[in-house]
């Protein structure tokens, strides 16, 4: 996806809830030091994580949604320009569309204020990815810990 330099909203609404959501210039290129989506992957792959956070319920304690996308053999793709491997999506007052973003950088990559462990999803998140089958109980171990999945 190339830099963004204006809001896009997806055209479609998440399967279950009905949620719109954004494409922001801040995650596209637009702030070079806030989390960013790889420039390769598609719109319709964020919007396909987003879709699937919300058909599965992934939250944490303030109900934002969280989502991985997997690469058809069992492993995660990267979806940040840190190596991130989950997505955190947040939502503003009812009337607005969610937005999203590369969540918890690896140990290895991005600025070591994203690498810090409270910059890590809640617990519950993952628990929550393994109950419904998104990631492997190794990949909740490996995640927790800012390794690859």
């Amino acid at each position: 996806m190339p830099t963004l330099a204006t809001v896009l909203v997806h055209p479609d609404v998440t399967n279950r809830s009905g949620y719109r959501y954004q494409f922001t210039p801040k995650h596209h290129g637009g702030e070079p030091n806030a989390a960013m989506w790889l420039p390769e992957l598609s719109l319709i792959s964020e919007f396909s994580i987003f879709n699937r956070a919300d058909l599965w319920q992934i939250a944490d304690s303030r109900r934002w949604l969280y989502g991985v996308l997997p690469d058809g053999n069992g492993d995660l793709q990267t979806i940040g320009t840190w190596d991130e491997q989950v997505a955190e999506f947040q939502t503003g007052p009812p009337t607005d569309a969610w937005h999203g973003y590369p969540k918890w950088a690896l140990e290895e990559t991005g600025p070591p204020n994203r690498r810090k462990q409270q910059c890590c999803p809640e617990r519950i998140v993952f628990d929550q990815m393994v109950a419904v089958g998104m990631i492997t109980k190794i990949q909740r171990k490996r995640l927790l810990t800012g390794r690859p999945a």
